[in-house]
């Protein structure tokens, strides 16, 4: 006999975002759930961030001031501190919460006892995102699961700087509080890192036996211009929020590394730091070898600016662990050839299970919109049972789009 419902808790830290916010908030708002905890965590934004939450008069919201500026991983405790709820996720504040998720949630979680649930995302390119050909495409995951992975089993890939998916994660994903505040007591804060994304998912690896990850997402995650992480990380074209990122006053960067835009040295980074600051945590090595060679063939298809600034520190990486000569033969095996801009194809993705659509503005412009967007897809097209139904939906759909050329013979085979 199941207990009463779980209270959920859905943590949005924001700063000066209020044009995202509005929406990220409706996504939260339009739940139908009482024991939901909507937690506003406002970094000392000096616009119109407080006037927003306050529109919405729902007394789910719990809205909270740091009352000084602090760094992203600095507001994201602070915002742990406050939370209330047996589950907690963080979602960005130009992210959504999916269209009414919270019963089928509180059945999965209770039914199978649940340390951690993440699952595949649906991702919207906000108008404003910073590369013009991207704004307003939606990727939906279109294939349903319920899967039971071993931590130490996904940990040995992470260690391996191999694929960083399918992962137990506190940005758009529900952990149980009692896992985090056992952690917390372990090492005084939770997050011990400057990417506290990445940081929850290397913690939980280490002291979790098992999560579980879902096909169906939960969230959706939204790509605006105010992605300060993305601009620095993965393209480079927002010098402005970049530096702003990095000159905040942070936690430390681990002084047996380097900062550089290299998503393998910020894993490593993250394994050191939960390593030197969870007891408990167990698997956290890594081989540091590999690392150089990985991160400078991340670096190869850059850009020369960033480049060289992995190649800077893959050189200090070796020369703090000893390793001059295994920096120098990954710096020459892997030369900057720097790639060309990719585009998304149109259509479906059979071998991700992804659809990526443009959506008309005149319908979508805002990550509420594109939430309920995806929702109407997902209910319609859910592939795993390859239904005439669901396949004919899914052909109108691209013929509306003016894609059903690029798909028809795939739609062929499926029938088949």
């Amino acid at each position: 006999m199941k207990s009463e419902n779980i209270k959920f808790t859905v943590i949005i830290p924001t700063r000066e975002r209020c044009d995202t916010l509005k929406w990220s908030l409706k996504t939260c708002t339009e739940q139908n759930y009482d024991n939901l905890e909507i937690l506003v965590s406002d970094n000392f934004s000096q616009d119109e961030t407080r006037s927003v939450v306050d529109e919405y008069r729902d007394n789910r919201i719990k809205y909270v001031n740091t009352g000084e500026r602090l760094s992203m991983s600095h507001n994201w405790e602070f915002a742990l501190s406050h939370a209330s709820g047996d589950y907690v996720i963080y979602v960005g504040d130009d992210d959504g919460i999916m269209p009414d998720v919270f019963d089928e949630l509180n059945t999965i979680l209770q039914d199978r006892q649940i340390d951690s649930l993440s699952w595949k995302k649906p991702m919207y390119y906000w108008l404003n995102h910073i590369i013009p050909e991207y704004r307003n495409i939606l990727l939906t995951p279109l294939k349903e699961s319920l899967q039971e992975f071993d931590s130490q089993e996904a940990l040995e890939k992470v260690r391996n700087f191999g694929e960083f998916d399918r992962l137990p994660s506190l940005y758009d994903g529900f952990v149980k509080r009692s896992v985090l505040e056992d952690i917390k007591k372990q090492s005084g804060n939770f997050f011990q890192s400057r990417t506290p994304d990445v940081y929850s998912t290397i913690a939980l690896l280490g002291t979790i036996e098992s999560f579980s990850f879902s096909g169906k997402p939960f969230s959706i995650q939204g790509a605006s211009s105010h992605s300060n992480g993305t601009a620095y990380l993965f393209y480079g074209k927002d010098e402005a929020a970049a530096a702003k990122y990095l000159s905040e006053e942070n936690i430390p960067f681990h002084p047996k590394l380097m900062m550089s835009p290299s998503s393998n040295i910020l894993i490593a980074e993250c394994l050191l730091q939960a390593k030197d600051h969870i007891p408990s945590a167990k698997g956290i090595d890594f081989d540091t070898s590999l690392l150089l060679d990985k991160s400078m063939q991340e670096a190869s298809g850059y850009s020369s600016q960033k480049y060289q600034s992995i190649e800077e520190a893959v050189k200090h990486i070796g020369a703090e662990y000893g390793l001059q000569e295994s920096a120098a033969q990954a710096v020459a095996k892997y030369p900057n050839n720097p790639a060309q801009e990719t585009h998304f194809f149109m259509g479906y993705n059979f071998v991700r299970d992804l659809l990526a659509i443009k959506l008309d503005q005149k319908e979508v412009t805002n990550i509420y919109a594109a939430s309920l967007k995806c929702d109407e897809i997902i209910k319609n097209t859910t592939l795993v049972s390859r239904s005439n139904k669901s396949l004919k939906f899914l052909l109108n759909f691209f013929k509306a789009k003016g894609l059903s050329k690029s798909v028809g013979k795939t739609f062929d085979a499926l029938r088949q």
